[in-house]
């Protein structure tokens, strides 16, 4: 972690209203090392271009991450209560879990199992690409700085940057893929995948914005998969 030096001279930088020093504030500013890439797989011939699907994050000093802000404030206040922090730690550990819950079995069938493998192998990559290309800092981190504290839940799970959620990308293509093999519970697998957009806000780790843009990646990229690869 960046010292307490760096957080007070930051502080002092938005107290006189430095909007351009605050957008230049990153994830990795908070955080030592340095970012890792991964390989994405080829999905074939003319599949789209993952690295400009989603644009850029809402700005630091923007009224929209001000906005944000207070909402995964108000929000993670609600994460002392225990029956929502159950459910918060469930979303953080066991997506799957919520999933099978709609489907009424404790396993995936071998064809959803072998997409899950397939999709995931490729959508995994490629999140943790975006994550370091925008380097968006986490919202407790921007929120301490700008005087809005936000109340998070320490997790495994949120020690890269924030934008895109990983944790709603996985919810979103999840959704569509048993919506793909179950198409009689779609609207319960999608409510899953709110609910688990809406767990990560609560826990103060992402900003709404990070689950659009996961929601929009997924739907693109599942689109070319399910009309060039599986249905190939």
């Amino acid at each position: 972690m960046k010292s307490k030096a760096f957080n007070s001279l930051v502080k002092s930088w938005v107290s006189q209203g430095d909007k351009e020093t605050l957008n230049t504030i990153k994830y990795s500013s908070f955080n030592k090392g340095s970012s890792f890439l991964k390989k994405v797989p080829s999905l074939g011939d003319n599949s789209p271009d993952w690295s400009n699907i989603i644009g850029d994050p809402p700005s630091n000093a923007g009224s929209t991450t001000l906005q944000e802000l207070k909402t995964v404030q108000n929000y993670s206040n609600k994460s002392t209560d225990k029956k929502f922090k159950e459910e918060i730690l469930r979303a953080d550990r066991d997506m799957d879990s919520l999933f099978l819950d709609v489907i009424g079995s404790d396993s995936f069938s071998k064809y959803e199992e072998q997409i899950i493998k397939t999709f995931y192998g490729y959508l995994e990559p490629v999140i943790i690409n975006l994550k370091w290309k925008f380097d968006r800092p986490r919202p407790y981190q921007l929120g301490e700085l700008l005087g809005i504290p936000i109340q998070h839940i320490t997790t495994k799970t949120h020690h890269t940057p924030a934008y895109p959620s990983g944790h709603a990308a996985y919810g979103a293509m999840m959704a569509r893929i048993l919506s793909y093999t179950r198409p009689e519970k779609t609207q319960e697998f999608h409510s899953v995948q709110n609910q688990i957009g809406i767990a990560r806000v609560m826990q103060g780790v992402h900003y709404p914005s990070d689950n659009f843009a996961s929601i929009f990646l997924v739907e693109t990229l599942w689109k070319f998969f399910n009309n060039n690869v599986l249905n190939d």
